[in-house]
């Protein structure tokens, strides 16, 4: 049996080296249809994911982010703290993150004011690890201060404008109990390090030193430990931050609805059990955000779906293109082995061989080929112009739209070679008079296509795109919406297909007229067995038509951003 196996991978191999320039090109196409197929999925991924992580990144601090707060009481932090540093662990599992906790008190009044006539006030405030995102001008930070003035430092704007330095004093007074005073000593004065660093929440006393309101001008905050801070409330409630920045760099497209939910939900766990005037404020849009951009996605998937679709029709057919020439080749070759005892199956097991042989390697390498291809977009492309880097990665997805474009391949190759197994004469037969009308028009599948393609073409003048919303309002991408500019194409193909054989007599009887005997063979030839050249036709249109189609999608697609971009600017406005 072993022997037997050998020499038929001898004969395969054989055959295949005495057909090289078409097995070769053969070869190049299944790789390129293996290649398109895979970079379908692997682009989609991989633009879609970086838009997602540059959207978030590029939306404002206090929006793509999460701030939980509460109002607390006296001896209360470390019982809420707990809640916190519990819930939001598991709201956040999908991308992790980091909490940065900080609190502010209420007003007091500075001092040297009328008591009638209070407009300056100053907050105190503790922030968790502000070592790291500011640096001390002078002095040193605080430390836990346990009788006496309370230590504080403040920002360099606020000293100046304030006229304070180390070691400054300041009697301040609560402006809801008259009795409670809290006297600060100034130990140090510091520089915000980054302005737009998301620590500060793009809060203007945090990093400018001053909030100007319409009655009262806050100067501040005072910043002193959390110990502190919390020891000397005296009886005032303060208000307890908890910011979430969660790792966008982690989160995957497949993720996005699941934190949509978590952060949705994160208010209600928060709060599970407590007093309605005790609650804990959850205060972000990042859910909104993802909910925008999963619908950016799904309009950047369903155009990349659009022209993965239409490439594999147009690699498919070069595919049977290469495999009816390989046929026509071994006709009278496939006919000798069949009169020479040679069955159908193991003429056909032959071919399957040979397409292993070429399909194999094809669907091992186009992933990374497809891989490799889009880092140039890096470098080159619209992609490169913006600073939208992609890191395509191979998924299973690619993978599997690799084999089964390599399995289509192997039975593109195989299946005209079953069609063909005849005996020497009738495959000397069939090289005689060919028919006029091909499959696809004898059986009226081009006017099929024509009608469905214009069933879809009327589905998207209705639904204005390939996003469609079901009853329970989810957004979702529609197969047969997707799949209609390619059913159009091709069925506009088909059908110009019947006019090769008019044109082609049309020519003829012209050119039968002239003088020259080039002219007149060709078109006599043409005219006499049209399908012969409607085949090369055939593929020559639908290349047309695809480049076309990326014209004019992508002239509407920049069309479509730049009114984007302009209804988000807006206009002048003149005075």
């Amino acid at each position: 049996m072993t022997a037997i196996v050998a020499a038929a991978w001898r004969v395969v191999l054989r055959r295949a080296q005495a057909n090289w320039p078409i097995l070769g090109a053969a070869m190049l196409t299944i790789i390129l249809a293996t290649t398109l197929l895979s970079a379908g999925p692997i682009y989609a991924g991989a633009v879609t994911l970086s838009g997602l992580r540059r959207t978030l990144h590029d939306s404002p601090i206090d929006q793509a982010n999460v701030e939980v707060s509460i109002f607390s009481a006296p001896g209360e932090y470390d019982s809420v703290d707990k809640i916190v540093s519990s819930v939001t662990p598991n709201a956040f599992a999908t991308t992790g993150g980091t909490i940065e906790r900080s609190g502010r008190s209420e007003s007091f009044a500075l001092p040297g004011q009328p008591a009638n006539n209070v407009t300056n006030l100053a907050v105190l405030a503790f922030f968790q690890n502000i070592q790291q995102h500011a640096t001390l001008v002078q002095g040193s930070w605080p430390t836990d201060s346990t009788s006496g003035p309370i230590n504080v430092a403040i920002p360099e704007t606020a000293a100046n404008l304030l006229k304070l330095k180390t070691g400054s004093t300041l009697d301040l007074e609560s402006r809801r109990i008259s009795t409670f005073h809290v006297v600060v000593r100034i130990v140090g004065i510091y520089r915000v390090n980054n302005i737009g660093d998301a620590f500060w929440w793009n809060d203007a006393l945090s990093t400018g030193g001053l909030e100007t309101g319409a009655s009262f001008t806050t100067y501040g905050p005072f910043v002193t430990t959390p110990n502190t801070f919390f020891k000397n409330q005296g009886g005032l409630s303060a208000q307890v931050f908890w910011r979430i920045y969660p790792n966008f760099d982690k989160l995957t497209v497949s993720e996005v609805s699941t934190l949509i939910a978590n952060v949705e939900g994160l208010k209600n766990r928060l709060n599970q059990g407590r007093q309605p005037n005790d609650e804990f404020d959850v205060d972000t849009t990042l859910n909104q955000i993802l909910r925008t951009a999963q619908r950016s996605l799904l309009v950047t998937r369903s155009g990349v779906l659009i022209v993965t679709i239409q490439l594999a029709i147009l690699a498919g057919y070069a595919l049977l293109l290469t495999s009816n020439l390989l046929v026509d080749q071994r006709r009278v070759e496939t006919g000798l082995l069949h009169s020479r005892g040679a069955s159908t199956g193991q003429i056909v097991m032959m071919a399957l061989m040979e397409a292993l042989i070429l399909a194999v390697p094809a669907a091992i390498i186009g992933p990374w080929l497809a891989s490799l291809s889009l880092r140039i977009f890096n470098h080159i492309g619209p992609l490169a112009s913006i600073s939208l880097p992609v890191n395509p990665v191979i998924t299973r997805d690619a993978y599997a739209l690799s084999i089964i474009s390599a399995f289509g391949c192997v039975l593109a190759l195989a299946l005209p070679m079953l069609m063909s197994a005849r005996t020497f004469v009738q495959a000397r037969a069939t090289r005689g008079r060919q028919a006029s009308h091909g499959l696809a028009q004898s059986a009226g599948i081009d006017l099929m296509l024509v009608g469905i393609a214009i069933l879809g073409y009327w589905q998207l003048s209705r639904y204005r795109g390939q996003i469609t919303q079901t009853v329970q309002g989810r957004f979702g991408i529609d197969p047969f919406l997707v799949a209609a500019p390619a059913i159009g194409l091709l069925a506009g193909a088909i059908i110009a297909l019947r006019l090769v054989p008019l044109l082609a007599r049309i020519i003829d009887r012209a050119a039968s007229r002239q003088r020259g005997l080039v002219a007149s063979l060709g078109a006599w030839q043409v005219a006499r067995r049209p399908l012969r050249y409607a085949r090369s036709a055939l593929l020559l249109m639908i290349a047309m038509a695809i480049g076309l189609f990326a014209l004019s999608y992508g002239s509407t697609w920049e069309l479509s951003q730049q009114d984007q971009a302009n209804y988000q600017v807006g206009a002048d406005v003149w005075l």
